[in-house]
């Protein structure tokens, strides 16, 4: 009883008991296919129950042959190819009879992997990225910077301009007077200066005819002539000063080429350490020397100790004229250098070009219209060089021989012609050697372009108003020929994109203190259960509806709502009222999930971890801390962005890069390099600047974000989604195509640096609601970053929830980091070519992702299934592979493709004629034979057939032989039962695969006649065949048991698996029974209606199931054992049908 009733008085109690609830519904067993698709979970099995299901979550299939966009690039790698096993999903889908289990394909390696075995894709392939002085073998990818030409100016530093001095006056002899200049470097320097390391003394320019003109002669330590004779050191005797006597010949030497050489002595002194915040420019008329430090200040002399120069002679004969100032280099303490401050513009980082072998560079004339940089020949790689109109400029791209291949001009207006996009290769295919050919390779691509990004920070639109560089992206404290350290290096296996933490309220002072990545919690962020690149592209998490605790003294927690949406603002889920407390069933992760999977190397399966069930179809819920480490009326109110490089500066004559916030400061750690590449025209500055006093910094890309309420023209300022806004501008409502390129992991070596940034690299952005500022005189709403620790912010002057009530509680944040682990460079990353013919997981991605797919569903009881098949896959490795976990699980046929079958395109080398990928019967008879396969579990069918797809616009498409054989296997179970044979005219007519919504049969790639049928049969192989009237057939149901029996046969082996699956789910049920007559009589009672049931629709002739004391003996009893015996005639299929006509005489009788 379900109660009991204590009824202390009269009285009536009524209930209800249902017992009319259905049980839940128990899926038939369906294949497991393996195989690429256009998007879903990645290298972990997934079951899918509808064909509307499957092209919500995995996509439509693909046809292959181009891209949507026909930009390969941003459309991926899943694009440019057929993908086969969703056309097989497709087919077994549209029967309706029992759901699929996939398993998506992408890229990943052995976590001892070798270098050959890195997943992903790096330019220039095996051989490297690396930044060379020569075409030969330079591969490297460039970065275009851009900037408007009014960024350009000095940095912190004083100027001295030198320009006019008597040449003959300044050379002495071994025994003579010598010009000098002496360098001082202090905090504060004197009136009139010590010529000692004390007194800031740091070096020494003389000037020597002894010396070979030109050249420089370093003397330390020496307070008289250098002790070979040559070079005066004009010291005084002090030591500890380096002195450079340069080489001239007062006979031939000139202003300009002394000049020159003061350059290369300064230059030369920086590069030995002796001093580091000095810098010169020279324009051949006029000298200028910079003082880059902000907290010492330079002063140059012309004279050495006590007012001389050297042997007493009149100073005045050595005059150098300080240009501009009062100042002359002749009195007593020569010209103190000023620090002047000069405030430089930002540039950013346009677009990325993966050069995969020679170099590509910039042309034209120099940031103030001098200088022509290169119009012919080389060029110059690493110079600014001037717009030739508004955001447009020429670059010239040569090949490892150092030839001009092509000469583009190119813009950032969509609208153009000329936009870069549209100009330049964005397919990556195209350098690859094997697939393409000659006539159309390229030796590069264009990869990330940030259109929005630059116009945010370029906003000059007048010609010639902006200035470029291409700079090699490749990490300067990475040694230039290391790989790793390149932009264009990502070996590296498939990960799930993420978002960045979300981030809570501020508790502490709205000060300077404050600072939104550190001084609030981290709570919480989404992680896809998708992996790849693909959901990253097209789906936002929106946070809505932040509210407080309406009475926090009872309950503290607040709520707010989590919705999925496409990225033009359409809901895909939406989880209402969630909060932050673990006891709650609104609990984040509770709502939505946080269970994932870790592949175990050593068990070769996947562990699932987490407390509670996934229930969103897209991401899951990371915690920041397992247990609760934030306040109870904490909310996600802001989020972090994707990690990125660090900015950088340029300076005038600096060999090195500065600090992006500090430009007196080196910075080793920038992702550009100075080193020599191709092209380059000389190395004394990271980057050629040419004019005077230039000086440029740089910024890597951010996510766009919304600054006003009212961008986009919204009706109201209060209730826009603040946050990421990936429209083309700021009041657009067009998606923007560029915003895949923010969301792409950096490359390998940090990929860690895109969640937690640190050293050399920075968040992108760090939103909060904490920033938002409401100016409610004019009705205006903005996000400004860093207000809340200005203390402006509307949160800092009126909390949190005062702006919550004003309607600003909703924010939208990107996921980002998802790759494929796939090389963009191959049409069919799985190409046939590159799987090889020797097990070597270690050492190649492709074997051990497929590997680690097919030992994904290796257990019957984690993803129980009645076929499995990779359609496309040829590679003999594999398919046996496949046919051994069929046999070892013993609950599945195999279905596998074979080699010598037809070739797609995809597939295809430049090697390979119409002819060659044809296939052959007798190389597919051949093949197999020499395999030496002998097993029921498996099939194969030959040839490939062409299908139209009626999901995808009617493309044809050319699948292989198994999605054939999988399609008539649905197609017969929906008509009849899974052990008629699928072949012959009834059931193994290949009109529409599966049923009315699967792709229809066109045609078979060979027109088979009855001697290759009859071949291919003979070494169990089924043949499609076409015949005049019936079409496409499939014309054989063997398996590939060597051995005649029964179980040579599709059908029977198909039987036999439905029975043993049937059969043990009774023998399940008595487990832990007492081994007694009554279980065993339960145990006939179950299991003869389901042996009837099938004698009853024609899949046995007969049966007799024995079990008693003559199976289960009392020995089998003592060791806890019931053994029963099934004897079964499986009905046969007709394939051979002989009738005689005999023809009588013709007084014959017929009884």
């Amino acid at each position: 009883m379900p109660r009991k009733f204590d009824f202390l008085s009269p009285g009536i109690e009524i209930t209800e008991v249902d017992q009319s609830i259905l049980p839940a519904q128990v899926d038939a067993d369906g294949p497991v296919l393996i195989g690429r698709f256009r998007k879903g979970p990645g290298m972990k099995p997934a079951k899918v129950r509808s064909l509307d299901d499957f092209v919500q979550v995995y996509g439509n299939p693909v046809p292959g042959g181009s891209s949507l966009k026909g930009d390969i690039w941003r459309d991926g790698p899943q694009l440019s190819a057929p993908t086969p096993a969703a056309y097989a999903a497709q087919a077994w889908l549209a029967s309706r009879t029992s759901p699929v289990n996939l398993v998506r394909l992408l890229g990943d390696q052995h976590p001892q992997a070798t270098a050959a075995g890195y997943a992903g894709w790096q330019i220039s392939g095996s051989s490297g990225a690396r930044v060379t002085a020569t075409a030969t073998d330079n591969s490297t990818a460039y970065g275009l910077f851009v900037s408007d030409i009014t960024g350009l100016g000095d940095t912190t530093k004083g100027i001295l301009n030198i320009t006019a001095f008597d040449v003959t006056a300044l050379g002495g002899q071994t025994s003579g007077d010598s010009a000098v200049l002496s360098f001082f470097h202090l905090a504060s320097l004197a009136a009139s200066p010590a010529f000692t390391v004390a007194g800031g003394l740091a070096f020494q320019i003389n000037f020597d005819q002894s010396v070979t003109k030109g050249s420089i002669v370093k003397l330390e330590d020496a307070g008289g002539d250098n002790a070979s004779g040559t070079g005066r050191s004009q010291t005084g005797g002090q030591t500890g000063v380096p002195v450079y006597s340069i080489g001239i010949d007062e006979s031939s030497d000139t202003q300009t080429t002394v000049m020159q050489y003061i350059q290369n002595a300064i230059v030369q002194a920086v590069s030995d350490g002796v001093i580091s915040d000095i810098a010169v420019d020279n324009n051949g008329t006029s000298l200028t020397i910079h003082n880059l430090s902000t907290s010492k200040q330079f002063n140059i002399a012309d004279k050495g100790p006590a007012g001389t120069h050297f042997g007493g002679s009149n100073p005045a004969d050595f005059d150098f004229s300080a240009n501009g100032t009062s100042d002359a280099l002749n009195n007593d303490y020569g010209v103190e250098l000023d620090v002047a401050t000069s405030t430089l513009g930002e540039g950013t980082l346009a677009a990325v070009f993966y050069v995969n072998s020679g170099y590509m560079t910039l042309v034209g004339t120099d940031a103030h219209g001098g200088t022509t940089a290169a119009t012919t020949g080389n060029g110059v790689s690493e110079a600014l060089i001037k717009s030739s109109d508004a955001l447009t400029f020429t670059a010239k791209i040569y090949n490892s021989a150092g030839t001009l291949v092509e000469n583009i001009v190119f813009n950032f207006d969509r609208t153009s012609g000329n936009y870069i996009r549209k100009k330049f290769n964005t397919n990556p295919q195209l350098v690859n050697s094997s697939i393409t050919a000659t006539a159309d390779q390229k030796n590069y691509w264009l990869g990330e372009s940030f259109e929005r990004s630059l116009k945010d920070k370029v906003t000059s639109t007048t010609a010639a108003g902006q200035v470029a560089a291409l700079i090699p992206l490749h990490k300067d404290d990475v040694a230039a020929t290391t790989e790793n350290g390149n932009w264009g290096y990502q070996r590296t296996g498939s990960a799930e994109a993420k978002s960045g933490w979300l981030i809570g309220r501020n508790y502490g002072a709205n000060d300077t203190t404050y600072i939104a990545e550190s001084s609030v919690s981290k709570l919480f962020r989404f992680e896809c259960i998708h992996a790849g690149e693909e959901i990253q592209k097209n789906v936002l998490i929106a946070i809505e509806d932040l509210k407080l605790a309406t009475n926090p003294t009872v309950y503290a927690y607040g709520t707010f709502t989590v919705k999925i949406m496409d990225v033009n603002g359409g809901t895909l889920e939406k989880y209402s009222g969630c909060n932050l407390d673990p006891n709650s069933p609104n609990f984040i992760s509770r709502r939505i999930g946080d269970m994932y999977m870790e592949w175990d190397e050593s068990d070769r399966r996947y562990r699932s971890y987490g407390d509670h069930p996934n229930v969103s179809d897209y991401v899951r819920i990371k915690m920041y801390a397992e247990y609760q480490n934030y306040a109870e009326n904490d909310l996600p109110i802001g989020f972090l962005g994707p990690g990125r490089p660090k900015g950088f500066a340029a300076l005038a004559d600096q060999a090195s890069f500065m600090s992006f916030d500090n430009t007196s400061e080196t910075f080793a750690g920038a992702f550009v390099t100075p080193s020599v590449s191709p092209g380059k025209a000389q190395s004394l500055e990271a980057l050629e600047l040419y004019a005077t006093h230039d000086a440029v910094k740089f910024s890597f890309p951010k996510i766009p974000l919304r600054v006003n309420g009212s961008d986009g023209f919204s009706p109201s300022p209060y209730k826009v989604h603040f946050g990421i806004r990936p429209k083309v501008d700021k009041d657009s409502t067009l998606h923007d195509p560029d915003y895949c390129d923010y969301l792409r992991p950096l490359p390998q070596k940090y990929a860690a640096h895109q969640f937690a940034p640190s050293g050399d690299f920075e968040y992108s952005c760090v939103f909060s609601l904490n920033d938002i500022v409401i100016v409610e005189a004019s009705n205006t709403v903005t996000w400004t970053s860093g207000s809340m620790a200005g203390g402006s912010s509307y949160a800092a002057t009126n909390g949190i929830g005062s702006l919550f009530n004003k309607g600003v509680k909703q924010f939208v944040l990107p996921l980002f980091g998802g790759f494929d682990g796939l090389d963009i460079t191959e049409k069919e990353p799985f190409r046939e070519d590159l799987i090889g013919s020797t097990l070597a997981e270690t050492a190649n991605y492709l074997q051990y992702s497929l590997n680690k797919a097919i030992d994904s569903i290796s257990d019957p009881e984690t993803v129980p299934a009645s076929l499995l098949a990779a359609p496309g896959i040829k590679n003999s490795i594999i398919t046996t592979k496949i046919v051994r976990t069929a046999e070892a699980r013993k609950d599945m046929l195999a279905v596998i493709d074979l080699v010598g079958d037809y070739k797609p395109t995809s597939e295809a080398t430049t090697a390979d004629t119409q002819v060659s990928r044809l296939g052959s019967v007798t190389d597919a008879i051949t093949n197999l034979k020499s395999r030496q396969l002998d097993s029921s579990y498996a099939a194969a069918y030959y040839p490939a057939i062409q299908i139209q797809d009626n999901l995808n616009n009617g493309e044809r498409v050319w699948v292989p032989s198994s999605v054939a054989g999988i399609g008539a296997m649905a197609q017969s179970d929906a008509q009849s039962e899974l052990w008629f044979a699928p072949a012959g005219f009834n059931r193994g007519g290949l009109g529409n695969l599966g049923g009315r919504s699967g792709p229809r049969v066109i045609q078979a790639r060979q027109r088979l006649d009855s001697s290759e049928r009859d071949d291919l049969y003979e070494v169990n192989i089924n043949p499609i065949a076409t015949f005049p009237n019936e079409g496409v057939v499939i014309f054989g149901q063997k398996t590939l048991q060597q051995t005649p029996s029964a179980l040579d046969r599709i059908n029977v082996r198909r039987l036999m698996i439905f029975l043993k699956a049937e059969i043990g789910k009774v023998a399940r049920n008595l487990l832990f029974d007492q081994n007694v007559d009554s279980t065993w009589a339960r145990f006939r009672s179950q299991a003869e209606p389901i042996l009837s049931d099938v004698k009853s629709r024609f899949g046995l002739t007969d049966y007799r199931l024995i079990l008693d004391g003559t199976t289960t003996t009392p020995d089998l009893i003592d060791r806890n054992i019931m053994y029963a015996k099934i004897f079964l005639k499986p009905a046969r299929a007709i394939e051979f049908i002989a009738i005689d006509f005999v023809i009588t005489r013709t007084g014959a009788e017929f009884a």
